[in-house]
């Protein structure tokens, strides 16, 4: 009988390598199959977290337009229901004159307005030093008590600008993200805490909006849960449906617009 010559040393160094390299082509296809295949099921999790987002944003922004044109007819309500595209969607106004002007007030009157809140005056004294530290120090008053403006160096754009104060207590953070505010100028008033839409500061005697006043619309989303804050100044002029794209005669600009917005309440308070 014949005998099988043995194959050359190279030749079997050629088969063994072939047979890792099938091995590794096999155990990276495998893997490479679960990673698409996981990173599929993330991708359509994540557009219809998108696609979620996207549409709870469009009926908010519909709610609070539809909530602008109200305020320019006669009423007193501070609180709107609206079912867009079968959704009910909730809206809440309060005027943004009177409440805590982070930008505008040294440290005395950022005190006395924490002081009126109900904290003590040790926390309101440390606030306002880590407000001021951060946004830079206003006009000088031997009281420290008159309304000022930064000094330029920094200045607070939104009320969430807080989350980059060091040293603020969480309680004295929230509570100011409720009753501060970066835009309009004057006193804080206290009596706003109990009344949602000042009726004498934001709505004139025959229930229609004054020109110059600022309102922040709070809306809730009820499918999504998510919750939008928006700033308004009413400019007055010709009432037009802000539900259409004529932005050049609206009577409304926007100071804020559909930011992420959360039920915050004050730890503190009398």
């Amino acid at each position: 009988m014949a005998r099988t010559r043995p194959e050359p040393p190279d030749r079997q160094g050629q088969r063994g390598f072939a047979l890792v390299l099938a091995l590794f082509l096999l155990a990276t296809a495998s893997a490479l199959g679960l990673i698409i295949g996981g990173n599929g099921l993330s991708a359509r999790k994540s557009a219809r977290a998108a696609s979620l987002a996207v549409a709870a944003q469009e009926r908010a922004a519909m709610a609070t337009w539809m909530t602008a044109d109200l305020l320019e007819q006669p009423q007193k309500s501070s609180h709107f229901s609206f079912s867009i595209e079968g959704r009910r969607v909730e809206t809440a106004l309060s005027p943004e004159s009177g409440r805590i002007d982070l930008n505008g007030l040294p440290v005395g009157g950022l005190v006395q307005a924490l002081e009126e809140l109900g904290y003590e005056p040790a926390s309101a004294d440390r606030a306002a030093k880590s407000i001021v530290g951060w946004r830079g120090p206003s006009s000088p008053d031997p009281r420290g008590l008159t309304m000022g403006l930064p000094d330029g160096r920094q200045a607070f754009w939104s009320v969430d600008d807080l989350d980059e104060v060091a040293g603020l207590e969480p309680g004295i953070r929230n509570c100011l993200k409720q009753w501060g505010t970066v835009h309009a100028r004057g006193p804080f008033i206290r009596a706003s805490m109990t009344q949602p839409l000042s009726l004498i500061s934001e709505i004139g005697d025959s229930g229609n909006v004054v020109v110059g006043s600022m309102i922040r619309i709070n809306v809730l989303d009820q499918l999504s849960g998510m919750e939008f804050r928006s700033v308004l100044l009413y400019s007055g002029g010709r009432a037009v449906s802000l539900a259409t794209t004529d932005t050049r005669s609206s009577p409304w600009l926007l100071m804020e617009w559909l930011n992420p917005a959360r039920d915050i309440k004050c730890e503190a308070g009398r």
